[in-house]
């Protein structure tokens, strides 16, 4: 009898709890939740809510507070992109002598158009640029694409502008996500080739290049490559987010015969050093006919690239992860595919969110020395992160380069022998901009440097010395 007591007692304080619980958790659209909460003395309401529903109650509340800091913060971040925006308006074309002097010449810079008016989230500064006729075709990561004047720019200090409209902008990426986008540009004989992120399926993305012929009026971009592979968004491993849509590669260059595109691994650790994965590669395709080759493989996210023709050979340069950002010479003559290391070997570290678990020592062991393990050195790495982006010759001496940095907002003069072996550092110069992306001029012997942070274009010619 004492049992059935207990049992029955212990019955209708578990429903009494249950209903307590569900009560709590239902709002003002519940007719019955409401009835019953609106009859309920105040003083009941608040003893229960500290003593016996504290537990489920202080969970809501925390479910409630965090919607409204997700609210308060998506309604910042549409009040700094549109404060962004506006800034953008104000300025655009405004110009500046820089007062930076570097190895005899002074830069010069403009405010450039980025600025979205249809898609807020569209406000992206990142892009990059390109030579084209009399023009220079800037291309913005949200899809955005000028061609700017170059001769009112060089005489005149003139932004002259005409936006380029094209099927990409606000079809092939969901601008409310900040990496999504354009990761570079270049022209191929009549073609503008574009890469960018795509989206293959739900949460799922991998970097694409595209192509189209250009013309002035509207650019219409067809497919030349777009793996079925993808990277989820929301892939975990062992209590660690392990997707990261910032390592994406997406760095074009090209021969007589090949188009060349960098792919980076998306934080995925096993496919770097899967031959049967794109992630960490770099790839060729035929012009003729799209077929790909591999290149070369254990890339985590190849930023710059440019192809020596007096070499044969590919210069690359990759981020590292915390420290370790490298520079790699790529050889072409004998069709051998290079491994350079990448999750296995690194000069850099893991970042200190990572968990050195049994499935990180056996992935991304992060070993020194590349050699040892069966991989190619880099021919120059950063122990600290510089952020490194693109690389371009520096046409007027032999054997010497600028290296272009994001973090560090600088740029770097550095030398190699002719076996390209590191020299030596010549110069740093600290422009204070983010700089994404360099191209030199030889018709006008001009550097074009893209600045992200304002963003703008910063230039130099032998005439500015």
């Amino acid at each position: 009898m004492k049992r059935f007591k207990f049992f029955i007692l212990f019955v209708l304080v578990l429903l009494f709890f249950l209903t307590g619980s569900f009560l709590i958790y239902q709002d003002s659209s519940n007719k019955y939740s409401k009835y019953i909460k609106d009859n309920t003395p105040v003083s009941i309401k608040d003893l229960f809510k500290k003593t016996i529903f504290y537990v489920p109650y202080s969970k809501r509340e925390i479910k409630r507070l965090n919607s409204i800091v997700r609210e308060l913060s998506e309604e910042n971040n549409i009040l700094n992109l549109e404060n962004v925006r506006y800034k953008n308006l104000e300025n655009i074309g405004k110009f500046k002598k820089e007062i930076f002097e570097f190895i005899d010449y002074r830069f010069n810079s403009i405010v450039l158009p980025f600025y979205d008016p249809k898609d807020i989230y569209g406000n992206k500064k990142s892009g990059y640029i390109e030579n084209y006729e009399n023009k220079l075709i800037i291309t913005f990561t949200s899809g955005k694409i000028i061609f700017l004047d170059k001769k009112k720019l060089l005489e005149g200090k003139i932004l002259d502008y005409t936006e380029i409209n094209n099927n990409i902008r606000y079809n092939f990426f969901d601008q409310k996500i900040k990496w999504t986008g354009v990761k570079d540009i270049i022209i191929v004989d009549k073609y503008l080739y574009i890469s960018l992120t795509k989206k293959v399926k739900k949460n799922c993305y991998n970097t694409s290049l595209y192509k189209a012929v250009l013309n002035k009026s509207y650019l219409n971009f067809t497919k030349v490559f777009e793996p079925d592979e993808c990277f989820d968004l929301n892939r975990n491993i062992e209590a660690f987010r392990y997707f990261n849509g910032y390592q994406t590669g997406g760095r074009i260059e090209h021969d007589n015969e090949n188009i060349y595109l960098s792919l980076g691994d998306y934080n995925y650790w096993k496919e770097p050093q899967d031959f049967n994965s794109f992630a960490g590669k770099i790839i060729a395709l035929k012009k003729s006919n799209n077929k790909i080759t591999l290149i070369s493989l254990g890339h985590r996210n190849p930023q710059g690239m440019l192809y020596l023709k007096e070499k044969n050979s590919l210069i690359i340069t990759e981020h590292g992860p915390k420290g370790g950002d490298e520079i790699n010479l790529i050889k072409l003559n004998d069709n051998k595919v290079r491994n350079y290391g990448w999750p296995i070997s690194s000069y850099g570290n893991h970042y200190d969110v990572v968990p050195i678990n049994n499935y990180t020592k056996r992935y991304a062991p992060l070993y020194k020395i590349h050699s040892s393990y069966g991989f190619e050195e880099p021919i120059k790495y950063f122990e600290e992160s510089i952020g490194i982006s693109q690389i371009m010759k520096k046409y007027q001496e032999k054997n010497v380069y600028f290296v272009t940095s994001l973090k560090d907002n600088s740029i770097y003069e550095i030398e190699f022998d002719q076996n390209f072996s590191f020299r030596r550092i010549i110069n740093r110069l600290n422009i204070k901009e983010r700089i994404r992306d360099i191209i030199y001029d030889k018709d006008n012997k001009c550097y074009f440097l893209y600045g992200e942070t304002t963003p703008k274009l910063i230039y130099t010619c032998d005439n500015n010395k």
